[in-house]
């Protein structure tokens, strides 16, 4: 007759170290297989933007990717300086509309001490709904100081790394309190 415990790890006649190494193992391939389905659903929930336009003549800016959910997005590519003198003190307007040509929000990136020649890539992230739509234009530093938010600039290295870890941080508080 079974016992209550028999299952397919579990043997009483091997030694308790062996049962404990097989609940580790399940455990770790419950948690990979979890963070793979989690992501990969995330990632096929992104619709590429079809609809931008670049309205900024120098720099060059080139588009590499530019999707949204219907919460959130990004938009990454490269930005070239193609003349003859250092680029400072230049702002990138990035404008996010409904497909009605409603402007739910803006991003501004600043551009600073790019030298003639020099190419740097860039990544805007926004947290707005229902995007189909995305115009790049230039801004001036009136335009940036009178209407930007701080939430409308773009994240820096430093709130990036700031953000993980308090990420890291919440996840582990969050798996113990769910473990007790």
């Amino acid at each position: 007759m079974s016992d209550y415990m028999d299952f397919w790890c579990i043997d009483k006649k091997k030694k308790r170290m062996h049962n404990i190494i097989m609940y580790i193992l399940i455990i770790a391939l419950l948690f990979v297989f979890s963070n793979v389905m989690i992501y990969l659903y995330i990632n096929g929930t992104y619709k590429a933007i079809e609809d931008s336009k670049i309205e900024v003549e120098n720099p060059n800016i080139t588009i590499e990717q530019a999707k949204a959910t219907y919460v959130n997005g990004y938009v990454n590519g490269k930005i070239k300086n193609n003349t003859e003198e250092t680029i400072n003190e230049k702002y990138i307007k990035f404008e996010f509309s409904t497909l009605r040509d409603v402007n739910i929000g803006n991003k501004y990136l600043k551009i600073e001490n790019l030298e003639p020649g020099q190419e740097i890539e860039y990544k805007v992230n926004f947290k707005y709904q229902d995007i189909k739509k995305m115009k790049i234009s230039e801004a001036t530093a009136e335009e940036v100081k009178k209407n930007a938010t701080e939430s409308e600039f773009e994240i820096t290295e430093e709130m990036k790394q700031g953000m993980l870890i308090g990420t890291l941080l919440i996840l582990l508080l969050k798996n113990n309190n769910t473990n007790t």
